[in-house]
């Protein structure tokens, strides 16, 4: 796992874009072992964070945005 301030500076997770009411403090994005993407959505499902969004990059990346329970988006890939 890995983390950044204000913004993912890795290139599977851009900074967010658009109006929110609050910018999270603190921006996540939680790496899956490789073919464990579903498993680890799965577990933040379980865990009460709905997925918001799939970034598909191709060649590039492929992640989902998902929430907290306070509304702070990270990223799964």
């Amino acid at each position: 796992m890995s983390a950044a301030v204000d913004d993912c500076s890795c290139r599977t997770c851009p900074r967010a874009r658009g109006a929110r009411g609050a910018r999270n403090s603190l921006r996540l994005d939680i790496r899956s072992e490789p073919g464990g993407l579903d498993e680890l959505l799965a577990r933040m499902e379980d865990l009460g964070a709905p997925r918001v969004r799939e970034v598909n990059k191709g060649p590039a990346g492929h992640w989902w945005v998902m929430q907290d329970p306070e509304g702070n988006e990270f990223c799964v890939a």
